[in-house]
């Protein structure tokens, strides 16, 4: 399992990237792949004209560069300059700078700032162990209004061009930023959140300063993705700076350009790109634009992604289609059913549009969804990927999202991906509730597609129906995390909490231990009835390439609810064909280094939830799945060194869990659950020799009694000194018992060593309880409700 890692690591000084003699002719000539980003001169240019070049370049997906805006009489230099900056009335306030060697942030005033980059050499030096740069630095008022009177209206944030200002202001996601760089400070290579348009304009530089940009086209983004995983890295999570060597070798046209000031950078959607700034000081001022092929890239593919790895979603992106077609309808209904001109373009965003919207009725539908709560869920998000929650979703108002706990009223919000991942609230009795009845939303969805059928009456439009809302590329998340919901809470309203044993790996003579058999709960594993083995959800992906997803669709009872009958629900998971299907998925492992949306759902969803891992702490209230494990790393940024991270020995790993189940009540037996085996015989000669306990001979409290510096196996007594004799042949069944005792033997070893551990570790965290309470001033008994290891 490829695990995107969040190590942050630096090149050696002598390594580290420079732009020192740079230019634009020397770059090209360095990779047979690079191309130069397409220009377009708007010193002379109307408005409109610069609009439609850059509606083309949205299409097509190909970077785009508008020269010489500060050639246009509109242009002010006194205003938008570094000098005016420290002139401004907030200069004195803090701003945010990073270091880029260690990626640590630390608040500095913005005219200092400004000092310290203008005293600071113009490229890295081997010696320097510091070099700041200024992101995310406030973004003047002033400054807006200018953008407002002299851009075209189309390329500015919550306008025309932003699909975005369809939403209520509270939703708006502001992307205005300002950037104040020096040479040799550099972002990352990225791709901007949910497939939105980036815009960065160049205001201002002293001492020739410039940014070189290096960027892919839109139809290159797997590629890109797939590319920086061969380098070791995640490209969703800015954590690699790639080298021009590497830019090189990458299998995609490269696209670079040298930004100067008046210069306005277009990066299109989902488009793979890298700043490094170069000689003086630089300021530059960016925002991001959604429109409706950035709604179709993030709802088909990024938020899948950012879902996986808990990457918050800043966009309302289905929040903003449901709106959008909404306002449409409203437009629509409003204007003269005469008026083809006016219509083209509402008929052109709904053509968009719905299919987007019939995706997100497939994932957030269920056959009883009459029958579960309604709740407003305007703005939330959920607690645990970030993602945004639009009309389905799963909450608890018993656990608190505080944390620490807090007496103010926090319930807890799960979308339906996370749900059907194995993550939850710590007490599991999440229950689904729907923002609204579904029948608004097939109300909506009908209105919009009957405009259509008016305006085009020529083509045979379907209507939305829900005997219709399936897909094969679109799972059904509401659907199957309903129905384990169900499972659940039969389960524990007849009482059946025992836990199965997972043996997956059970012929295995020689395993990892996080493979050796296991307890799970009931419903964190499928049985096959076939080869009478249970398997868990996590093992089922790692050894079949199967998600649980694919066995909850072919259990009975799933498939009588969906067509309406009553469903007898047995105290296990038993999917149907079972046998069949994990025994023909043995050698179907996914070679894939990016999951391909394009196929069934089946496919991609267990390339994504192996591939994909949390890559931050949604907090102790929240219980991750099956498929997730979290690695503590220190964080350092990768500068210019190939391959994967260089400096291997300052990683700091936390150990692998022995297997991972999503339920916090599951953690270690206790000696009262398992029977002793019978004792040795003796052969006439005596007792026997004792031979050490197994770990279902051994409690907690014994592991800990015992000193676990100590070898676990019972020291040979010293052989006799008698003369040596030569052994007598054995046969091949003799030497092959023989070999299986001693594999057998170092297995006991090894589950004495595994209980001394876990009893260590509990009475470690009673200790920590003990200690914090003791500092608290109150002592209790109880143990913490929550801890770091529990996530797994």
């Amino acid at each position: 399992m490829f695990r995107a890692s969040t190590l942050y690591s630096h090149a050696s000084p002598e390594d580290r990237i420079s732009t020192k003699g740079w230019s634009m002719d020397e770059l090209l000539k360095r990779g047979s792949n690079f191309r130069p980003v397409s220009t377009f001169n708007v010193e002379d240019a109307s408005l409109e004209e610069v609009v439609a070049v850059v509606k083309h370049h949205e299409e097509s997906g190909i970077p785009l560069m508008l020269q010489n805006w500060h050639k246009r009489s509109s242009w002010d230099p006194e205003l938008l300059s570094a000098s005016w900056l420290e002139n401004w009335q907030d200069a004195g306030s803090e701003i945010q700078v990073r270091n880029v060697y260690t990626w640590d942030d630390r608040a500095m005033c913005l005219v200092d700032y400004l000092k310290y980059a203008r005293s600071t050499t113009p490229f890295a030096t081997p010696e320097e162990t510091e070099r700041l740069y200024a992101k995310d630095a406030p973004f003047p008022t002033e400054w807006d209004n200018w953008l407002q009177e002299n851009l075209p209206e189309y390329v500015l944030n919550f306008k025309s061009g932003d699909i975005s200002s369809t939403l209520n202001p509270e939703l708006q996601f502001e992307s205005l930023m300002t950037y104040i760089g020096i040479g040799d400070t550099f972002t990352p290579g990225h791709k901007d959140l949910c497939g939105s348009v980036g815009q960065n304009l160049m205001l201002y530089a002293e001492n020739g300063g410039c940014s070189f940009w290096f960027m892919a086209a839109t139809e290159d983004a797997r590629e890109a993705g797939s590319y920086w995983r061969d380098l070791g890295h995640e490209l969703d999570l800015e954590t690699h700076v790639a080298t021009v060597d590497e830019f090189s070798k990458a299998p995609f046209p490269v696209y670079i350009c040298q930004q100067a000031v008046g210069d306005f950078v277009i990066v299109p959607p989902s488009s793979c790109h890298q700043v490094i700034n170069s000689c003086g000081l630089t300021v530059k001022i960016a925002w991001s634009r959604m429109i409706p092929k950035s709604l179709d890239i993030a709802i088909k593919g990024e938020l899948r992604i950012y879902q996986r790895v808990c990457r918050n979603e800043v966009y309302r992106t289905k929040t903003t289609v449901a709106v959008a077609i909404q306002n449409c309808v409203k437009e629509w209904n409003s204007r003269d059913s005469s008026d083809n001109d006016g219509l083209q373009p509402l008929a052109l965003l709904l053509l968009q549009l719905l299919p987007l919207y019939k995706q997100m009725m497939i994932e957030s539908y269920d056959v009883n969804h009459a029958s579960y709560l309604t709740k407003a869920l305007d703005g939330e998000s959920c607690h645990c990927c970030g993602a945004d929650v639009w009309q389905s979703a799963f909450v608890c108002d018993q656990c608190n999202i505080y944390d620490p706990p807090s007496s103010e009223v926090g319930y807890i919000v799960i979308c339906p991906p996370c749900y059907l991942d194995g993550r939850s609230c710590r007490c599991r009795t999440m229950q689904p509730v729907q923002d609204r009845p579904f029948a608004e939303l097939l109300e909506l969805g009908n209105a919009a597609l009957q405009l259509l059928s008016m305006y085009r009456s020529h083509d045979s439009i379907p209507v939305f129906a829900e005997d219709s809302l399936y897909a094969e590329n679109v799972p059904p998340y509401f659907r199957m995390s309903c129905f384990l919901h169900l499972f659940r809470r039969e389960t524990e309203l007849s009482n059946n909490k025992r836990s199965r044993q997972c043996n997956t790996y059970r012929n295995l003579h020689i395993r990892r231990p996080d493979q050796d058999p296991h307890p799970i709960p009931t419903d964190s594993g499928a049985i096959c009835e076939g080869c009478h083995l249970t398997h868990c959800f996590r093992h089922t992906l790692e050894k079949f390439n199967i998600h649980c997803a694919s066995l909850l669709l072919r259990i009975p009872a799933y498939m009588d609810i969906q067509k309406g009958e009553s469903a007898n629900l047995k105290p296990s998971l038993v999917p149907h064909d079972w046998h069949r299907l994990h025994n023909s998925s043995r050698s179907s492992q996914s070679k894939e280094k990016y999951p391909s949306f394009d196929s069934t759902w089946e496919e991609w969803l267990p390339c994504l939830a192996s591939m994909y891992q949390p890559q931050r702490y949604p907090g102790s209230s929240i219980v991750l799945g099956w498929y997730d494990e979290i690695e503590s790393y220190s964080l350092r940024i990768n500068n210019g060194a190939t391959g994967r991270a260089n400096d291997r020995s300052r990683r700091t790993k936390r150990k692998k869990p022995q297997f991972s189940s999503s339920s916090s009540e599951l953690t270690s037996l206790t000696s009262d659950e398992y029977e002793p085996r019978p004792s040795a015989r003796t052969n006439g000669k005596g007792p026997a020799r004792k031979r050490p306990r197994t770990s279902k001979e051994l409690s907690s409290d014994d592991a800990l009694s015992m000193d676990v510096t100590k070898h676990v196996l019972p020291k040979r007594a010293p052989a006799p000194n008698v003369k040596r004799q030569s052994l007598p042949t054995t046969s091949r069944d003799d030497q092959i018992s023989r070999l299986l005792q001693r594999v057998e033997h170092l297995e006991r070893a090894q589950d004495v060593a595994r209980v001394r551990e876990d009893a260590l570790h509990e009475r470690l965290q009673s200790l920590e309880a003990e200690l914090s309470s003791i500092k608290a001033g109150t002592r209790t008994g109880e143990q913490p409700q929550s801890n770091w290891h529990s996530w797994y």
